[in-house]
């Protein structure tokens, strides 16, 4: 873990000066799960003594309980079998998959959590520190999605939602009442319903923009009616959105950040690859 709030403060404020190599060797530091941690020491003896003189309470702790599944096998190997499975793999997902890394440290935290000293836990939690800050804030010349067509663009928001678990569908060009793109999702029992509506623009919106899409999201008792652009939101704008639940405005900051988090922070390389793909899944003559 870092030594102090403070150092962790100023390194996640300043981790777009290091290289790539440096926050790797500081995240492999966190990362690191090759020995026996906290109260292992004190559980193996715990449960060396247990395989002695009550081995039918030891089996019964090993079939319930993965950890002493594990600490059996470590004393089976005379203390060669690691105890933990390492998850220095999570590094292999970065840059191009910094959500995937993020899930795999919060599943590691969410088994082991109960036998990892605090030292641990915070060295993870500031591994998770260290890859948003680092792969979800990244910049990117904003000049990319304004070279898009409205088009193109709306094939990116697309393909953003659909990397995101979205089943998603596109309008046709005319008559689409305001919704570019169609997103829903069925999750822990809630559904999703989203109209989605795509401005690429370089002034920034106004409720006059955007006003149609409200008129479907009652129409189709969306969940919510979402407006994505490639500028910001006027003063009046962002008034309307704060007075409505319904309303979400996502500019482009915003976006850059959903794009690095769920496609990855090398995006904008890979943005004519997303547009095929999203093309090909909603051919013009396909749209609903």
């Amino acid at each position: 873990m870092f030594p102090s709030e403070t150092i962790k403060d100023r390194f996640v404020t300043n981790i777009h000066e290091y290289s790539e190599q440096d926050v790797r060797r500081i995240l492999v530091s966190f990362l690191d799960f090759s020995g026996p941690l906290g109260s292992d020491h004190w559980n193996m003896q715990h449960f060396l003594t247990m395989l002695k003189d009550d081995k039918e309470k030891a089996a019964k702790l090993i079939e319930s309980s993965p950890y002493y599944r594990r600490m059996a096998q470590v004393a089976r190997s005379g203390g060669k079998a690691p105890l933990y499975d390492s998850i220095m793999w999570a590094l292999d997902l970065l840059p191009h998959s910094p959500r995937d890394a993020l899930n795999v440290i919060a599943a590691f935290l969410h088994i082991h959590i109960i036998h990892l000293p605090d030292g641990r836990i915070h060295g993870l939690s500031d591994a998770e520190s260290i890859i948003r800050a680092r792969y979800f804030d990244a910049k990117t010349d904003r000049s990319v999605l304004y070279s898009l067509t409205p088009t193109e663009f709306e094939h990116v928001v697309e393909a953003l939602y659909s990397e995101m678990g979205y089943s998603t569908r596109m309008t046709k060009k005319s008559h689409d009442k305001g919704r570019d793109v169609i997103a829903d999702k069925t999750q822990a029992g809630s559904k999703e319903h989203l109209v989605i509506s795509c401005k690429r623009l370089r002034d920034n919106v106004e409720p006059a923009d955007y006003r149609e899409i409200m008129s479907s999201v009652d129409r189709e008792r969306a969940t919510k009616g979402v407006v994505v652009a490639t500028s910001g939101f006027s003063v009046q704008a962002h008034k309307e959105a704060d007075e409505s639940p319904r309303m979400e405005l996502i500019d482009q900051d915003t976006l850059q950040r959903m794009l690095n988090e769920h496609i990855g922070p090398t995006w904008s390389a890979h943005l004519e690859r997303y547009i095929k793909d999203s093309q090909e899944r909603h051919p013009d003559g396909d749209r609903i």
